[in-house]
């Protein structure tokens, strides 16, 4: 349903759409989000007071429907909530809302259903993917369970877990509607980079995850120091992230 590939702006400041080679509608820019390379990928940054407002979410998606959202992220510093992507509204009653966070709560850092069915990052990366580096995170809903996946890898799973999405509101990229669905709760804008988002209408198995994370970053990346860096010492301690199929 939604593909967006940063890799498809220009640098800079003044986007004002972005294509989506999925097969719903475009995304419109709310302020002025920066397009920049963040450690090795080419990204789209936001500060708090911008978003990428899309196309109304669609039945497949709503309700109890299945689904996975992929989304390639980078956060610099890690509250206890923020939205990378969502439709739905907040309000409740429980399991009405759709909000795939990136903060460090334990109840709802990594989804915020709306009440009960919140969850949090609780694997191996608790309470939050680190801060500072890239991360492939993973949201499936099979119609009875839910999972989080970290570069490919189940993080946190909630099963069994009901879940009635509202239905009629925009996806939504780095902000969470409010109580109407109609506008953006700006409290839980992300501030942070995204490099890629894909939404699909069912649910990709583990080994699908896995690989697409794996073809997401094939080149080596997030090297310390920093490319093109330099360190004025006798001594350096230098790392880097390898490429997907390195062996």
């Amino acid at each position: 349903l939604v593909d967006l590939r940063i890799e498809d702006l220009p640098y800079g400041e003044g986007i004002t759409t972005l294509t989506n080679h999925g097969s719903l509608g475009v995304f419109s820019a709310n302020g002025s989000p920066l397009v920049e390379d963040v450690a090795g990928m080419k990204a789209v940054t936001f500060n708090g007071s911008n978003w990428f407002d899309g196309p109304t979410s669609i039945p497949g998606i709503e309700g109890s429907g299945t689904r996975t959202i992929e989304v390639w992220a980078y956060n610099p510093s890690i509250p206890s909530e923020e939205t990378i992507v969502s439709w739905g509204h907040r309000g409740g009653p429980d399991g009405t809302n759709m909000a795939f966070n990136y903060g460090n709560n334990n109840l709802y850092g990594a989804v915020g259903h709306w009440g009960g069915p919140d969850m949090g990052w609780w694997g191996t990366h608790s309470p939050a993917p680190a801060a500072n580096t890239w991360w492939h995170l993973t949201y499936t809903h099979n119609g009875t369970a839910t999972r989080l996946y970290v570069n490919g890898e189940q993080e946190s799973v909630r099963d069994p877990l009901t879940l009635d999405t509202y239905s009629g509101s925009p996806i939504r990229v780095a902000a969470q509607a409010d109580g109407t669905g109609a506008g953006v709760d700006a409290a839980f804008n992300f501030t942070g980079s995204i490099a890629a988002v894909r939404i699909h209408d069912g649910v990709l198995s583990p080994a699908q995850i896995q690989r697409n994370f794996k073809l997401g970053r094939l080149k080596a990346w997030n090297p310390n120091p920093a490319d093109g860096g330099q360190h004025a010492d006798t001594w350096a301690s230098m790392s880097w992230s390898p490429g997907g199929f390195a062996v």
